[in-house]
């Protein structure tokens, strides 16, 4: 159920978001920030469990982004 409430919660804030570029200029930002960091994480050999989570969340994003806007041009 929670996980259920959680898709949901972010397809909502997806579509929300859709129109307006703040969603791709987050998760540009977030893949930049968390890349700089896992990349200074393997230089001093401390890599944040976190920043490879945002890494992760941050091209899930795009990429459902990158997909929706797809397929809405290809219905035009």
């Amino acid at each position: 159920m929670k996980k259920l409430l959680r898709w949901n919660t972010l397809r909502f804030l997806l579509t929300k978001l859709y129109h307006s570029k703040l969603i791709l200029i987050l998760s540009i930002y977030l893949l930049l920030r968390s890349s700089i960091n896992i990349i200074g994480g393997v230089i001093h050999q401390n890599v944040i469990e976190s920043d490879i989570a945002s890494l992760l969340l941050g091209m899930l994003v795009l990429f459902i982004y990158v997909k929706a806007r797809r397929n809405n041009a290809f219905q035009k």
